[in-house]
């Protein structure tokens, strides 16, 4: 994923899925100096900073 459409993600009224590895998460913040994505693992809720090329989108939207 780029920096600026995990920007859009963020702001975006819609509730998206992203994955990273394997996990769904929500990205919760960004650090544009780092290119790097706080995200939180929707199944366990564990807190991770990770590289915003290791991120995700699928397209569709959560429910």
């Amino acid at each position: 994923m780029r920096l600026r459409r995990a920007h859009e993600i963020i702001e975006s009224s819609e509730n998206l899925e992203v994955f990273f590895n394997s996990d769904s998460v929500w990205l919760e913040d960004i650090d544009d100096k780092n290119n790097m994505v706080q995200i939180k693992i929707l199944e366990n809720n564990e807190n991770f900073v990770v590289p915003v090329e290791n991120l995700k989108e699928t397209g569709r939207e959560l429910k």
